[in-house]
């Protein structure tokens, strides 16, 4: 006979609920981006693909796109709707989007103008110089974001006072560059331009004492007739104006034929020639006499 027994109590498991879909990852694709080129005003499109932890399309309520751009020049910036747009040559930046509590992948964006991202012109370096005033030859490197050299033409700009620079890169002077010195940088287009190398022009010390104009014709008679005016400027060893204030003597040889005072004004007297000329205390050379000014003075 069977025996009779108490059935086994039946162990229950609770229910797993389900998972809650929360956001898990946000990828921009393309990953990377060819260089936009400025000079056709190129964009680029990216997407944003929003998923949960089960790898499923998530939908974020807002994405918000950011660019952050290096240290040299804002290059790219993106919309709303994740186009990038060109800004400058030059520089690089990355994209990316924020939502949700997540940040996506960076994408690395490059901007160039006819294929060029930087340009590097050669001296670099500042430039003093006294020599002569020799004209100053200047080179310039192309590069694409590869860093390979590529040969683009680049224009050449010397912005200031004191020289020009032709289109082959050579420089020569034609006056005097002030104290701030002239710079000189090579550019694609409006957008790309290699960083400046500065020319000053090194003075030295002071060597002799320029008096103009070298001649004067005067005549008898109220002014401007009687009168001239003359000007000293002191230069150094190589010709350059050391921009002192000539604080010396105006002398006259034959003050019966003309006199002049301490400004160089030069005044008619008597019917004869003279010169007049300057003598400067340049300290340790000594005392520097200037050329001299023929003075004619004639009646009228």
């Amino acid at each position: 006979m069977a025996r009779r027994g108490k059935s086994p109590i039946g162990i229950s498991t609770p229910a797993v609920a389900p998972s809650v879909p929360a956001l898990n990852t946000l990828t921009l694709a393309p990953a990377s981006v060819d260089p936009l080129d400025l000079n056709g005003t190129d964009e680029r499109e990216l997407v944003c693909t929003a998923q949960d932890q089960a790898g499923s399309p998530f939908a974020v309520p807002v994405l918000t796109a950011h660019t952050t751009n290096d240290s040299y020049v804002t290059a790219a910036v993106v919309d709303d709707v994740l186009t990038i747009t060109a800004v400058a040559a030059g520089g690089s930046a990355e994209v990316y989007v924020t939502g949700g509590g997540k940040e996506s992948n960076h994408v690395a964006v490059s901007v160039v103008v006819d294929g060029a991202f930087s340009i590097e012109i050669s001296p670099s370096e500042t430039i003093n110089t006294n020599v002569d005033n020799a004209p100053i030859q200047f080179t310039a490197v192309v590069r694409d974001v590869n860093d390979v050299v590529i040969d683009v033409p680049v224009e050449w700009t010397a912005i200031g006072d004191g020289g020009t620079i032709d289109e082959d890169g050579l420089f020569t002077f034609d006056g005097v560059i002030n104290e701030d010195g002239l710079p000189i940088s090579a550019n694609i287009g409006a957008t790309l331009s290699s960083l400046e190398t500065l020319i000053f022009i090194a003075v030295g010390e002071a060597a002799s004492v320029l008096v103009a104009p070298s001649t004067l014709d005067l005549f008898d008679g109220p002014p401007p007739d009687n009168v001239g005016q003359l000007t000293a400027t002191v230069l150094d060893q190589f010709g350059n104006d050391t921009l002192q204030t000539v604080g010396g003597s105006w002398l006259s040889d034959d003050e019966d034929i003309a006199t002049v005072d301490v400004d160089g004004e030069v005044t008619y007297v008597g019917v004869g020639d003279c010169t007049v000329y300057v003598e400067y205390d340049a300290g340790d050379p000594g005392i520097l006499e200037s050329n001299h000014c023929a003075v004619n003075c004639s009646l009228s």
